[in-house]
């Protein structure tokens, strides 16, 4: 499964969600990192037990820390919004007042209620733009096939917006990795992530070209399950893959 593909094909309801249902599989699969949760299983969380949706649903809470702040961690060129705005956007979603927000960023009032009144105006044009696309693809231009559109959501993730310090990197790699280099655990926050992927991707050469067999050779001498390191790695646009998913190599940083 194409996790990539499967982010950039879903519905905005269900990248709202963060989670989609795949009938073939009969299992809720996460948008964000491709973990499934099967139908007809129960789940134990601490002293309850619940339904697979609603096991999701608490996944993308916990590790993903809901897709809000997912979705905004995403690149500028896939949101559009400048880090003022973003910073705006946190405030709002917070429940903060125009006042509060104001004051929380040290803006006036008034500039607070221009963004709010231009933030409303670019959703209005989103509308109407995905309109506008949704109806080019019913349409088949001179009869041509349509191919999806695979985007890399993970080439922003060293963007600076995650204000990593060398600091911050130097005690996360201490509390994630044990003196033989081992990872002990996978961190949930995303930060977090990106600083443990990014010391992973030191131990690939660039230029390189592994085989599956190869890739896996190299992960599970760092964590267990070096499957999902292995799709963390594409995911998050540290790694490229070939289409029969036989090759693989680092992509350019």
């Amino acid at each position: 499964m194409d996790i990539n593909l499967l982010f950039w094909n879903s519905s905005i309801d269900d990248m709202k969600r963060g989670y989609v249902h795949d009938k073939e599989k009969e299992a809720y699969v996460c948008l964000v990192c491709g973990e499934m949760f099967e139908e007809g299983l129960i789940y134990q969380i601490g002293e309850k037990f619940v339904t697979p949706e609603k096991r999701i649903q608490l996944h993308i809470q916990v590790d993903h820390e809901g897709m809000f702040n997912y979705l905004m961690s995403l690149d500028k060129k896939y949101t559009g919004l400048t880090e003022s705005q973003t910073q705006v956007l946190e405030c709002f979603f917070k429940g903060m007042s125009d006042r509060e927000t104001a004051r929380s960023l040290t803006l006036t009032e008034s500039t607070v209620r221009n963004y709010r009144f231009k933030l409303r105006e670019r959703e209005k044009q989103a509308k109407v733009f995905l309109s506008i696309m949704e109806l080019l693809a019913s349409r088949s231009v001179h009869g041509a096939p349509e191919e999806p559109l695979t985007v890399h959501r993970g080439s922003s993730v060293l963007d600076e917006k995650f204000g990593i310090t060398e600091k911050e990197r130097k005690e996360v790699l201490t509390k994630y990795f044990d003196g033989s280099g081992m990872l002990i655990n996978f961190p949930g926050k995303e930060k977090r992530k990106v600083i443990i992927l990014t010391e992973i991707a030191t131990r690939f050469k660039q230029g390189t070209e592994y085989s599956e067999k190869d890739v896996n050779g190299i992960l599970e001498k760092i964590y267990h399950d070096y499957v999902m390191i292995r799709r963390y790695l594409v995911d998050y646009g540290f790694m490229d893959r070939s289409a029969d998913g036989s090759r693989y190599w680092m992509r350019e940083q």
